[in-house]
């Protein structure tokens, strides 16, 4: 049996305040190998803050626990923060919502995409560019000599997008999580990036955790999905059958989604019970 990509077994992470530890994941547990995970929720119900958890970026005073976190053979727990540099880039990256505050805005993007190749890889400088402009290419940029020498600020959100997607995936990670990757793209963009994303997984064998609000798009695009609610998974169940969900809360989230069938119609609220905190 092949070993498991990515193993998390009771994953809590808590913020003080003035009443006491405050836990926003509690006891988060996921077991993937080489596929598509999708993780859905409402704002606020800690999905973000999972996928930092994962990779160390929890930052004090927040406190990270679990019973096991391992890539592959590396316990991630047991990490030191020269550890976690070594490993973040490597052997796993994470796109971010927005690349206008991803990048930094005042280096090339060029020079953005060999900054993983120096960090985790002995390389000269002649085959970090050649690389770095294979990988724009890879990721569908026309013009990758010019995208090289560009700054941030004079490239599109999709093309912004590509660029965070060829500076995560230069280095050929294992894992890959992308947080509302598509977010702040039209729809037009969205789709030629999620069809992006799906050939380099493909293509690559990467692990991929894809967190958005967008049910329908995360169904037709992913493997398997969690449903969190208030920091707790309430809900597995496979990409295909996410119509069949039975818990209430994944229903409440389908039935307030507009479509055709309900336009020129009042949406429905969602409806909470307090019991999905401890279910």
């Amino acid at each position: 049996m092949a070993q498991p990509l990515l193993q998390v077994d009771g994953l809590t992470v808590t913020f003080p305040t003035s009443e006491g530890p405050l836990p926003v994941v509690r006891d988060f547990s996921l077991t993937m190998g080489r596929e598509k995970i999708g993780i859905v929720g409402e704002s606020g119900s800690g999905k973000s803050i999972t996928a930092r958890a994962i990779l160390g970026l929890v930052r004090a005073p927040g406190q990270v626990t679990a019973r096991s976190l391992c890539l592959e053979d590396t316990d991630l727990l047991s990490l030191s923060p020269r550890g976690w540099r070594s490993l973040r880039g490597k052997k796993a990256g994470m796109i971010l919502q927005d690349p206008k505050f991803s990048l930094n805005p005042v280096k090339r993007i060029g020079t953005q995409i060999e900054e993983t190749m120096r960090l985790h890889e002995r390389v000269g400088r002649t085959e970090r560019r050649q690389r770095a402009l294979a990988m724009l290419e890879a990721v569908g940029i026309d013009d990758p000599v010019r995208m090289y020498s560009a700054y941030p600020h004079e490239l599109s959100g999709g093309m912004g997008q590509r660029a965070m997607i060829a500076t995560m995936l230069v280095s050929s990670p294992n894992l890959l999580i992308a947080d509302e990757p598509t977010s702040a793209l039209d729809v037009i963009v969205r789709e030629q990036v999620l069809r992006l994303l799906d050939k380099l997984v493909a293509e690559r064998g990467l692990g991929l955790i894809l967190i958005s609000h967008d049910l329908p798009m995360v169904a037709r695009f992913c493997d398997r999905i969690l449903v969190m609610y208030r920091g707790r998974v309430v809900e597995t169940l496979d990409a295909k059958h996410l119509e069949a969900a039975s818990h209430p809360y994944t229903r409440g989230l389908l039935a307030c989604l507009p479509s055709p069938g309900t336009r020129g119609r009042m949406l429905p609220t969602l409806s909470r019970d307090p019991t999905w905190e401890d279910a």
